[in-house]
């Protein structure tokens, strides 16, 4: 079994790392998170699907307004 830290937080770590970046890092992260989802504890799973949603949600509100 893979360790991604106490409870998955590594790999929590990573993504939330990445939101909002425009680097090569981020399709690397996509790429291992895309690999190793299945492995993931469902909270960390959870966790990752809320923030993206939040994020994608933040942006849309952003661009509705026109900022």
């Amino acid at each position: 079994m893979e360790d991604y830290g106490d409870r998955d937080m590594m790999a929590i770590c990573a993504f939330r790392y990445c939101l909002g970046r425009r680097t090569y890092v981020v399709s690397e992260c996509v790429a291992w998170l895309i690999r190793v989802w299945d492995k993931l504890d469902a909270k960390a799973r959870a966790v990752i699907e809320r923030d993206l949603l939040e994020e994608i949600k933040r942006d849309d509100d952003e661009r509705a307004e026109g900022s």
